[in-house]
């Protein structure tokens, strides 16, 4: 992410920008997360499209950890996206139970 006025001025973006440049992080990673975390998401449609969020909200995540470690392994990346869509899966049911 290119430094800028706007990234210059905002704390969370200013963070994003430092450690995608400090850890050499794949930027799509980044904004997976952060266009999973804008969508406002009341009620999925289907399995589909509640794992597509899983998977960029928590998947993404688990993924950019991969690479602060230095791992660049196909497999290992397979791996994260499920356990992304299981901690995504284990939140949201526990959200849901409280209503």
């Amino acid at each position: 992410m290119p430094s800028g006025q706007f990234v210059d001025s905002h704390p969370v973006l200013r963070q994003f920008s430092h450690a995608t440049h400090r850890h050499k992080l794949t930027k799509t990673f980044l904004r997976g997360m952060v266009d999973a975390k804008l969508k406002v998401v009341h009620q999925p449609g289907n399995m589909k499209q509640l794992f597509e969020i899983f998977d960029k909200s928590y998947g993404y995540f688990y993924n950019s950890l991969l690479e602060m470690m230095g791992i660049k392994d196909d497999a290992a990346e397979h791996v994260m996206l499920h356990i992304g869509r299981a901690v995504g899966l284990t939140q949201h049911s526990v959200m849901f139970w409280k209503k």
